[in-house]
């Protein structure tokens, strides 16, 4: 199944055996070699009114839905110092959306606007781009490479345009 980045923030991470909420997730971080999620940044509440930020590692996870994530137990919440390769992800800011988006060739195409995950395998096989006229689906596999905050893709990219252009509303 597929599952639109945008819908899971904010959905809840239950624990599977208990059934019991974990947390609610703030924001997902990708793997930038292989676009599969890494793990989810979810916010706990120990003390009312005091949050900490917590990590739910992609090995952890069981099942991800348009009503909520299940993990596997409650020990699969881990502060963010316990997971040194998620938290030099986040350093690194690949969280997928507002990154900008160019061809090999540097041309400009726009801005990650979302993402479109596979629940069965974590990752992701589509990006939204969006610029001043367009928007466009990429396939993940026209991805080249992510430098930074940069997503390069192949030149000869295949997209599906989700609006026309400008030029074709106008004629």
């Amino acid at each position: 199944m597929i599952v639109i980045y945008s819908k899971l923030i904010g959905l809840p991470i239950m624990e599977l055996k208990t059934q019991t909420k974990l947390g609610n997730v703030e924001e997902i971080v990708f793997n930038k070699t292989n676009f599969k999620i890494s793990g989810l940044v979810t916010k706990s509440s120990i003390i009312p009114f005091i949050n900490k930020t917590t990590i739910v590692a992609s090995s952890d996870l069981i099942e991800i839905s348009n009503e909520a994530l299940i993990a596997q137990n409650c020990d699969s919440v881990i502060s963010l110092d316990e997971s040194p390769r998620i938290k030099e992800l986040i350093k690194g800011g690949y969280h997928g959306i507002n990154q900008k988006v160019y061809t090999k060739s540097g041309k400009y195409i726009g801005k990650v606007h979302d993402l479109y995950l596979e629940t069965s395998t974590f990752e992701v096989v589509k990006i939204l781009v969006r610029n001043i006229i367009t928007e466009r689906l990429i396939g993940a596999n026209q991805i080249i490479e992510v430098k930074g905050k940069k997503i390069y893709i192949k030149d000869d990219y295949e997209i599906s345009r989700t609006k026309p252009s400008f030029a074709e509303a106008v004629i």
